[in-house]
C-alpha cells in the first residue's frame, strides 16, 4: 500500500 512505510507491520493485515 501507499502507507506501508508508516505502518510496516500493520500493512500485512491492511493489504489482506
Amino acid at each position: 500500500e501507499v502507507l506501508q512505510g508508516v505502518h510496516a507491520g500493520i500493512d500485512l493485515f491492511d493489504t489482506t
